[in-house]
């Protein structure tokens, strides 16, 4: 899911060339994926606690291999922004159900690892996706197709094989009310939070400022630098947040 949510920034400087749109545009765009994944968090953050990680983590995969033929057959801006947001649901959902698998699993005997896995996974996907992203647009043909076919054939796999795997959460009522927009935080880790949460939102808005115009600050520094080189400038930040999360 976050390797699927930064192929499209290796390829946005080819958007930009075929239709012609401003970096505020491009701002849209991207914008429109964080609001559509955060919506996601906040609404269906605990939805698979109700009705299982399985039935969400289906949805999710199909809500995101639905964005991939939205994003493969996009011909203007309003389809490229349509298929962000859907995607941005389909990874909030799928992230949070994944993530309390994760914990599902976890091996009582070397707490901890679910957690890192959980902390690492993001930047490294996302590095994974658009160094991959990257290469296709480098060499594949029609990348703008190429990309999306290959996610959307993943995805579909992954949904095919989703039934056979384990049910590790048992089914609770108040599934509709879970849906209701919240934030719980335990009384114990407010401080800490409240220490460490400048620091993470100004983390993941560097990420987005390099995913969204990363493209557009790379050709303004390099103009006769192949258009991709955007994608690799991206690639250096998540591969670089992957390895420290891992290091540390």
């Amino acid at each position: 899911m976050l390797a699927a949510s930064s192929a499209p920034t290796p390829l946005y400087g080819l958007y930009q060339s075929a239709w012609h749109f401003s970096p505020l545009t491009l701002t849209v765009v991207f914008s429109a994926y964080a609001l559509a994944l955060l919506a996601a968090l906040l609404s269906a953050g605990t939805l698979s606690d109700h009705v299982g990680r399985r039935p969400v983590l289906a949805g999710a995969l199909l809500a995101e291999a639905a964005a991939m033929l939205v994003f493969a057959t996009a011909r203007d801006v309003p389809a490229l922004i349509a298929a962000r947001v859907l995607q941005g649901l389909a990874t909030g959902v799928a992230t949070s159900a994944a993530g309390a698998a994760l914990l599902d699993v976890e091996d009582p005997r070397r707490p901890g690892r679910a957690a890192a896995v959980n902390g690492i996974a993001p930047v490294a996907g996302m590095a994974v996706g658009v160094l991959a992203a990257t290469a296709l647009a480098r060499y594949a043909p029609a990348p703008t197709h190429t990309v999306y076919v290959l996610l959307f054939l993943l995805f579909a796999a992954q949904a095919a094989v989703l039934p056979r795997t384990p049910e590790t959460a048992r089914r609770h009522p108040g599934a509709w009310r879970s849906l209701r927009p919240a934030i719980a935080l335990a009384p114990a880790s407010r401080p800490v939070m409240a220490l460490a949460a400048p620091g993470i939102v100004a983390a993941w808005a560097l990420g987005g400022f390099y995913s969204s115009l990363g493209p557009s600050l790379a050709r303004l520094i390099a103009p006769h630098a192949p258009q991709v080189t955007g994608g690799l400038v991206f690639f250096t930040l998540t591969a670089a947040a992957g390895l420290a999360g891992y290091t540390a």
